[in-house]
């Protein structure tokens, strides 16, 4: 019991001084004007360096690197799970994390244990404490910085066969970037987020996504839906002579038809299509290094198809599990619709899902023809509820609207604390968002939805834990009758934060 206790208190130590390099509200204004230098990646490669790790070192670990705007989680989740069923040891890492700090560092698509996450941290923060000490100017790395770090080391320790990094923001300047000869990349669909950092305009964005292409690496990206910044990832591609390649549609594969994603949802298609060819390439690599991926291609530099049931290729896309998107948690009768879509085209993707979800078909073709200012008929056994937050400086307007067509009965605004009260050594703790710039971003959305639904009802409440007691209060006392479909979507820490509550890891 004792050592129990001591390995949770080093576990709860560990998180509390990561957390300690968070980035306050001034940095990040201070790093949005300075966002342009080089100085995170000289930063990682110096405090890698200290840890015995070089870009030779990184070379080893086989990596697949994935930028974009949407799903780049979901398809890295695709290709782990292809791998591992191949009989690889796979490591990923990705980000944010839903519920705990440990779901980004993943070995055999496992978040690694408590007592190897505190190991592995006491090792890379004394490292690269020293190294600070010895050389201060490139100072303390951030969270998801260190994180990146951790991570390199945890996967060249834990000896993984291949290493699947998700990009954190863009891709040019991110500090997972430090990878110089990964195996393959991979661009996701492009849409308007961190536009203070990266851009714009969607070309603007394709621009810094496609920093993560390299000389002679396969750079691979689905159909975008803009031209413009399409042909940008096309011209920094042939710029590096990297082989450009663009993912074929999910429905020509032979026998895609037949195959029912892990992950739900229509845009989970793009993302699966780009993780079997990636995949597809890197297993190629793997048995023959001289692979040319050339061949593969026709003339408009799109991908060749192929079987499905081949190298678990179907099987390993079915048992693919990434939490928080598309995903239906029930308890009694209230049916909780979990989606982290946080841009407006992903936003467009889970109205769309939820809709099919909850309304029958008549309902959804009557939906179909809606405007912002006609209400429709609902369904009057199904009571529904809409829970919103949209944090950081992205407009919820443009992702209300892709709501409006729904017909919720309740809106209830929070911030994204799942208590009121969250300790420095939480693995949700976070110091970015003091709870005054939280309130005041919930109070901008709840103006925007009423703007937009002027007779809405709604309540605005402090936190995750106060709105799951509102919709159990609602379901038991107010309308016991009904079923209650719940919609909780805008934010990805939102969703991790109701998941803790549900269906916890």
């Amino acid at each position: 019991m004792i050592e129990f206790f001591s390995m949770q208190n080093a576990y709860r130590y560990a998180i509390e001084r990561l957390n300690l390099l968070q980035s306050s509200t001034n940095f990040i204004k201070e790093r949005v004007a300075h966002y342009h230098e080089r100085s995170t990646l000289s930063r990682t490669e110096y405090y890698l360096s200290s840890l015995g790790i070089t870009a030779e070192t990184l070379n080893k670990l086989n990596i697949i690197h994935v930028a974009g705007t949407k799903g780049k989680g979901s398809t890295c989740a695709f290709v782990e799970s292809i791998l591992r069923a191949n009989g690889f040891k796979t490591g990923f890492f990705s980000s944010p994390h839903l519920m705990i700090v440990r779901e980004r560092i993943r070995i055999n698509g496992d978040p690694i244990s408590e007592e190897k996450f505190s190991s592995y941290f006491e090792n890379v923060f004394r490292a690269i404490e020293k190294a600070y000490e010895n050389n201060c100017k490139y100072g303390m790395p951030g969270y998801f910085n260190f994180l990146t770090i951790m991570a390199f080391y945890v996967f060249l320790n834990e000896n993984v066969d291949v290493a699947i990094i998700e990009v954190g923001i863009g891709g040019k300047l991110d500090c997972t970037n430090v990878v110089m000869k990964p195996i393959v990349t991979g661009i996701t669909s492009l849409d308007y987020d961190h536009c203070a950092l990266l851009g714009h305009t969607l070309p603007e964005i394709a621009s810094q996504k496609a920093g993560i292409f390299k000389p002679g690496v396969p750079a691979m990206t689905v159909a975008q839906s803009d031209q413009g910044a399409l042909e940008v990832l096309r011209k920094k591609a042939e710029e590096i002579q990297a082989p450009f390649c663009i993912v074929p549609d999910w429905s020509k594969y032979p026998g895609a038809s037949k195959i029912i994603l892990g992950i739900r949802g229509k845009a989970q298609r793009l993302n699966a299509s780009l993780a079997i060819q990636m995949t597809d390439y890197w297993l190629r690599r793997m048995g023959n290094s001289h692979f040319d991926i050339s061949s593969k291609r026709d003339e408009n530099q799109i991908l060749d198809v192929f079987a499905l049931d081949q190298n678990h290729f179907d099987e390993a896309l079915e048992q693919t599990v990434w939490r928080g998107r598309c995903e239906i948690v029930k308890s009694g009768s209230i049916t909780y619709h979990l989606d982290a879509a946080h841009t407006r085209d992903s936003m467009r993707n889970c109205s769309e899902w939820f809709r099919e979800q909850s309304y029958s078909s008549s309902e959804c073709d009557e939906i179909s023809s809606f405007t912002v200012s006609q209400p429709i008929n609902s369904n009057s056994s199904i009571y529904r509820i809409l829970v919103f937050n949209c944090t950081g400086t992205r407009d919820p307007e443009p992702m209300m609207r892709e709501l409006s067509p729904i017909k919720f009965d309740l809106v209830l605004f929070t911030t994204n604390s799942l208590t009121s009260d969250i300790s420095n050594d939480s693995d949700v703790c976070n110091k970015k968002a003091p709870l005054n710039a939280a309130n005041e971003i919930k109070l901008t959305n709840q103006k925007t939805w009423l703007r937009l639904h002027p007779e809405a009802e709604f309540l605005s409440l402090n936190c995750v834990s106060e709105v799951f007691n509102e919709i159990e209060n609602i379901s038991e006392f107010k309308i016991p009758s009904k079923q209650i479909h719940v919609l909780i979507c805008g934010s990805v820490h939102l969703v991790g934060s109701f998941l803790s509550i549900l269906k916890p890891i």
